[in-house]
């Protein structure tokens, strides 16, 4: 790739990149919210060029400047699944995301505690 294409990708991302950000909700709490998009599970969800990328993945990879590792996840600290906030996300498996959940009572057996 020449440097004029390389450029021109980098401006086209940092564009869309733009938009993508005036879809936080910087609000009083803790969190960031993401108020564009979301799935059924309220994760953000966006698409670029006919492909779709969860905005809690971006900010992380932003955060860590590289891209989190193959069969890796963007785990929240927070349990916020809308949060896109760096501080709030980690970069880890998926064994480690459910061992997580189970910890915090958001899984397994400990899960009815969120519902009392």
């Amino acid at each position: 790739m020449t440097n004029d294409n390389a450029t021109k990708k980098t401006q086209t991302w940092m564009n869309y990149l733009t938009e993508l950000f005036e879809e936080i909700k910087l609000n009083e709490g803790p969190c960031i919210v993401w108020e564009g998009g979301k799935t059924n599970k309220g994760y953000g969800r966006v698409c670029y060029k006919q492909k779709f990328y969860a905005p809690h993945r971006i900010m992380l990879e932003y955060a860590m400047d590289r891209q989190i590792g193959e069969g890796l996840n963007a785990c929240h600290k927070c349990d916020n699944p809308s949060c896109i906030r760096p501080a709030h996300l980690w970069e880890g498996s998926q064994k480690q995301n459910v061992d997580d959940a189970i910890q915090k009572g958001r899984m397994g057996h400990n899960a009815e505690k969120l519902t009392q």
